[in-house]
């Protein structure tokens, strides 16, 4: 689980300094009653998004286990352990090791999180940092979404994660190098979120 939580560590780092710079100052209320309206309960808000332009939310309702969820990459888990499952009302994480690694090839790991999130980075906000790698999908981008990776090297292993954000989830998939089968990273794992989330 190392690898996992070194990548989560250092993703969070960089969308919490990046979330910073993205986000804008709070509007000034002028306290002159003739500048703010009233407003009633029924009257929709003036800054409520316009009908039908709003992007779709998406839930994880329909995964219900990490054998689910491990289906799109069940050529990657053979031969690994289900070593951590967590299922709650903000988060999923589902984490594929070795159960006893003696060669340097044993040193696999694959991981696939869930997460409420309450807005979607943009290209914009992507191009701040160079750590974080955009990768454009017509597909997602016009549900709102988007995907990005970032590369971290642990101790032992290098590891990829990809990430597949839309409204409401970000989807990670990470994993450490296979020797026998093609990286699980960028277009591969974009694949798999994808799937997941039914896209």
């Amino acid at each position: 689980m190392t690898s996992r939580i070194v990548f989560a560590g250092a993703t969070a780092a960089l969308l919490l300094a990046l979330t910073a710079c993205a986000t804008p100052a709070a509007d000034t209320v002028a306290d002159d009653p003739t500048t703010a309206p009233e407003t009633s309960a029924t009257e929709p808000s003036a800054q409520a998004p316009a009908e039908g332009s709003a992007p779709e939310t998406f839930t994880w309702d329909h995964l219900t286990s990490c054998h689910q969820i491990g289906a799109p990459v069940v050529e990657y888990t053979a031969g690994l352990t289900l070593v951590d499952e967590y299922f709650s009302e903000y988060e999923i994480q589902c984490d594929w090791e070795h159960p006893d690694p003696v060669e340097w090839e044993d040193l696999r790991t694959v991981s696939i999180s869930f997460a409420v999130n309450e807005f979607v980075l943009t290209h914009d906000q992507l191009a701040m940092t160079e750590s974080l790698i955009a990768h454009p999908d017509a597909a997602l981008e016009a549900l709102g979404g988007i995907a990005y990776s970032m590369d971290m090297q642990t101790a032992i292993t290098g590891v990829t994660g990809t990430v597949v954000s839309v409204p409401g989830i970000d989807v990670t998939v990470s994993a450490s190098e296979f020797v026998e089968l093609p990286p699980l990273r960028d277009a591969t794992a974009i694949a798999v979120a994808k799937q997941l989330l039914g896209i």
